[in-house]
C-alpha cells in the first residue's frame, strides 16, 4: 500500500469515511460547503471549506467561487500538510503500534459476527485474510479504508486539501496546520480495544455500504445542502449508538480542538482560507456552529 494513501486514509477514518463524496462527477456545486467566518471586530475573515480529502482527475475543475476565495487570501490553514516530509518517519514509527505481538491475531480479538463481515470485504476485493492477522483492530480499519478508497478509483494526491497545498506553495502562501501526525495517529493507536474493535465495524459497514450511498452524498455536497448532508452523515451513528464514543472521539472532541486553534488565525486585514473535512462543518457540535456561538459572523456561499 502507497504510504500517501495509508495517511490520507487516517484522515478519513477520522472524519468516518465522509470522502466518498468525491467519486462521482466534478466538484462544482451550485452552492458550496463554503463559509466566509469574520471576526468579532469585522477586520479580519476566515473562508471555511468543507474538504474532500480524494478525487480523481476529472472532478476538477473547482467551482470559481472555491478558487477566487483561495485567490483572495494571503495563507492557508489545513488540518494536517500531507506533502511535508517529516510525515514519513513519524507515519513509519507509528505503524509499528499498529501490528499486534506475542502470537495473538486480530481474528482472535474479533467476535463472529465481525470476523464474518471482515472476511466478505476482504473477500469482495480479492485480499488473503491471513494479510490482516497481525493488525491490531485499528491499523486493519485504517487498511480496509484505503483498499476500499483504491477500489473507487480515488487518490489522496487528487484531494482537495492536496490541490490547494500545492498551489499555496507554489505561491509561497505560509501554511498553517490545526493538528499534527502524532496527534491524529495518537487518537487511534491510543483507543482500547473495545473501541478500537468499533472502529473496525464502522470500517465493515461503510465497505459494505459504499455503493449505495456515494450518489448520493455527492449529489447533497454538490448542492451545497447542509441538512441533507448532515442527515444522511449522521445516519448511521442513530441506527447503530453503540458508535457514539467514535464520533465524539473522532470528530465532536476535534472540533473543539480545531475551532480553538482557529481562532488564533484571525489576523487584521487578512483573509485566509481554511481546509478541514466536511463532517466538521455539520451538526450542532460542528466548527461553525461555535463560531456562531463565540460571536462570530457566519455567511454561507
Amino acid at each position: 500500500m502507497r504510504l500517501s494513501k495509508w495517511i490520507t486514509s487516517l484522515r478519513l477514518i477520522l472524519a468516518s469515511f465522509v470522502i466518498l463524496l468525491a467519486t462521482c462527477q466534478g466538484l462544482q456545486a451550485e452552492e458550496n460547503f463554503l463559509w466566509s467566518v469574520e471576526s468579532p471586530g469585522r477586520d479580519s475573515q476566515l473562508y471555511i471549506l468543507g474538504s474532500i480529502h480524494m478525487a480523481r482527475e476529472q472532478d476538477y475543475p473547482l467551482n470559481p467561487i472555491i478558487e477566487k476565495a483561495f485567490d483572495d487570501s494571503s495563507f492557508i490553514v489545513v488540518e494536517m500538510d500531507v506533502t511535508a516530509t517529516h510525515i514519513i518517519e513519524t507515519i513509519e514509527m507509528m505503524t509499528k503500534k499498529g501490528r499486534l505481538e506475542d502470537k495473538v491475531t486480530l481474528w482472535d480479538l474479533l467476535d463472529d459476527e465481525t470476523a464474518r463481515g471482515l472476511e466478505r470485504c476482504l473477500a469482495k476485493i480479492s485480499i488473503p485474510k491471513v494479510v490482516f492477522s497481525n493488525f491490531k483492530p485499528w491499523m486493519a480499519s485504517i487498511t480496509l479504508a484505503s483498499l476500499m478508497l483504491h477500489s473507487l478509483g480515488l487518490d489522496g494526491e487528487l484531494g482537495v486539501d492536496v490541490h490547494f497545498i500545492k498551489k499555496a506553495k507554489a505561491k509561497n502562501l505560509r501554511i498553517y496546520e490545526l493538528e499534527t501526525v502524532q496527534e491524529q495517529l495518537g487518537i487511534l493507536a491510543d483507543m482500547d480495544d473495545n473501541l478500537s474493535i468499533k472502529l473496525l465495524k464502522a470500517s465493515i459497514l461503510e465497505f459494505e455500504t459504499k455503493g449505495e450511498e456515494v450518489q448520493a452524498m455527492m449529489d447533497i455536497w454538490r448542492r451545497g445542502d447542509v441538512e441533507a448532508f448532515e442527515e444522511l452523515y449522521f445516519r448511521v451513528y442513530i441506527e447503530h449508538p453503540d458508535l457514539a464514543e467514535l464520533l465524539n472521539k473522532t470528530i465532536f472532541e476535534r472540533n473543539q480542538t480545531m475551532f480553538e486553534r482557529l481562532k488564533g488565525h484571525f489576523f487584521p486585514g487578512k483573509k485566509g482560507f481554511v481546509l478541514i473535512g466536511a463532517a466538521h462543518m455539520v451538526g450542532q457540535d460542528s466548527i461553525l456552529a461555535k463560531f456562531k456561538e463565540a460571536g462570530f459572523l457566519v455567511t454561507k456561499y
